[in-house]
Parts: structure tokens; sequence; C-alpha cells
């Protein structure tokens, strides 16, 4: 699969779009094979709808809305994984089936509008249990499953722990994590001149 991803670099005064590109491209090289297989040397299929890179000294506004936006795209793909672990068993379901094995309607935009031999049918699931201690969730995943369960539970802490995947979409170099920590934050806001967004189209 392709992934848009973003990845923050700091620039030098007087340093171009080049320069940012070339230390993007060093930063994520010993994430090859781990967090992608190959890539292209900018936006790839999103070239139409951003450049390959972003110079806060020249486009200090774009540059930091773009920032805010994608800084917190890992947290969100975690939030993902933590949606799909709330439940097993996912499909799409008649009010009736739903009521017979015991599932739980979960929001989606579709629900009741999709329709099984002329019934609406639901997104639902069992529901898993959320509370869990910090020990039994760790038991819990050492339980053989065939379901997806674990592999959810995992990459939500993986992702949140700020570890860089395919699914991060967002880089940090100066703190070497998908994680903008509290200095790097502040500076980018203060002295965006100082940064630039790099865009690359990565295949997992």
């Amino acid at each position: 699969m392709h992934y848009l991803h973003a990845i923050l670099v700091r620039v030098e005064e007087g340093k171009g779009p080049g320069e940012a590109k070339a230390t993007a491209l060093e930063a994520i090289e010993p994430y090859a094979e781990i967090a992608f297989d190959w890539h292209a040397e900018g936006p790839g299929r999103w070239g139409d709808e951003l450049p390959d890179v972003i110079l806060g000294s020249e486009c200090p506004d774009q540059f930091l809305a773009e920032f805010e936006k994608r800084r917190k795209v890992p947290l969100e793909s975690a939030l993902e994984h933590v949606q799909w672990a709330s439940g097993r068993g996912w499909a799409w379901r008649t009010q009736e089936e739903i009521d017979a094995g015991g599932y739980r309607v979960f929001p989606n935009d579709l629900n009741g509008q999709r329709s099984q031999d002329g019934k609406p049918v639901y997104w639902s699931a069992k529901p898993e249990r959320e509370n869990w201690t910090l020990r039994e969730l760790v038991e819990k995943l050492w339980e053989p499953d065939p379901d997806l369960w674990p592999y959810h539970v995992a990459r939500a802490v993986t992702l949140a722990d700020g570890e860089y995947r395919c699914d991060s979409h967002f880089y940090s170099v100066p703190d070497r994590s998908t994680k903008v920590w509290p200095e790097t934050l502040q500076e980018v806001r203060e002295h965006p001149e100082r940064f630039a967004l790099v865009f690359l189209d990565l295949h997992n």
C-alpha cells in the first residue's frame, strides 16, 4: 500500500528544499523494510495536492497549518487500532442477527443505509472488555488468538509510543520519533523559518 508521509526537518539558514529533502531521506533510511520497502522521491500520487517540500522560511502559514495537521496523524492511527480492538467478529448484520448473537452496534455513517436481503444492516461486533489491569492485558496478549485483537492492541501501543511505521504517516527528525516533544513544538511554532516539511510517498 501507498502511504503519504510528512517528515519534519530542521533547515539551516539559507538552505533550500533540496537540502531539506536530502535530510529527510537520510533520516528515514534506517527504517527501510520496517516502515517502507520503497519510496518515491516526493509525494508521488499526492503530487497534485502537495509540493515536495514546504519551507517554513518561505511559506510559514502553510507550513504551520500542515505541521499541526500532520503531527497528530500517528495518534489518529493508534486510535483506529483501538477502535478495531474494542470488539471481535466485526461484520454488517441485521438487527435480528445482532439481538440473537449478543452483538453491539458501533458507530458508522452507513448504519441502517446498507441492506442485506432488503433488511437494513449495522456495523457490529461482540464488545471486548475494556477494564484490563496492565498485567491482565499483557497476559491476554500472550495467549494464542486467531483474531487480530492482539495485533490491534499492540499496534495502538506502538504508535502511541512514537515508533515509526508505515501507518505513522509522520516523522520528526529532530525528535527521532513520530512524537513532537514540547521543546521542538515550541520552537516550530515560534521559529517556523528553522524547519521544513518534506512529503514522501512510501510503499509497504
